[in-house]
């Protein structure tokens, strides 16, 4: 028995081969880095669950986007403004 599932973005087949002496699964899964990964496992009730787990291909990863930072003028040097005062002028002095 084949059966292939599609799923975006995965894509597996799942395959049954039955043999006298146990009962042998497989699927295969398309991983997202290229590769192929081949599952096939049996569970009996002396031995349990095993599973042999392979790849197929060679992983492929993207270079990552380098972009280069945007230019930002400095910002102008600090200047304090001055202070300017209002000129003190002494009134009529009253004596008295």
């Amino acid at each position: 028995m084949l059966a292939v599932f599609s799923h975006s973005p995965l894509q597996y087949t799942y395959t049954v081969q039955c043999t006298q002496s146990s009962d042998w699964r497989i699927y295969k899964v398309a991983l997202p880095d290229g590769r192929i990964q081949i599952v096939t496992y049996h569970a009996d009730h002396i031995g349990g669950f095993v599973a042999d787990v392979k790849y197929e291909g060679v992983p492929v990863y993207p270079e990552p986007a380098h972009h280069a930072a945007p230019y930002h003028a400095a910002p102008a040097p600090y200047a304090p403004r001055p202070i300017h005062h209002a000129p003190h002028h002494a009134g009529p002095a009253h004596f008295g």
